[in-house]
């Protein structure tokens, strides 16, 4: 489950936020035929194409993560939309999985989460 950051002055829009979650799921995806040492090389060029779109806004999408010997790697992703009057302020949700070394994801927690981001 994506965690949305605390919530401020009724900044809470439920399209956006499921904008920004269908986002994380497509980065997911995206991510699931590479390894996690492969990760960090991902062109930028198709990094791009995961921004979220919404209402005539372009945000931004961004990745932490840390690859294992093993095989393993953990990521956390971040997908922002700015408000009209960017910058003072927009929508943010993170998420995070560890893949095992079989392409298996499971969710990370939010305090692991947010130690690796």
């Amino acid at each position: 489950m994506a965690t949305r950051p605390r919530l401020v002055f009724g900044f809470d829009h439920p399209i956006a936020f499921a904008v920004l979650e269908q986002a994380l799921e497509t980065a997911k995806s995206f991510l699931s035929p590479f390894s996690p040492q492969e990760w960090g090389g991902l062109p930028e060029a198709q990094l791009r194409a995961l921004r979220p779109r919404w209402n005539g806004r372009e945000g931004g999408i961004d990745f932490a993560g840390e690859a294992f010997e093993s095989g393993v790697g953990e990521v956390v992703a971040r997908a922002f939309l700015p408000f009209r009057y960017w910058p003072l302020g927009g929508w943010a949700v993170y998420d995070g999985w560890r893949r095992s070394a079989d392409g298996v994801w499971t969710p990370l927690g939010h305090e692991e989460a947010m130690q690796l981001w």
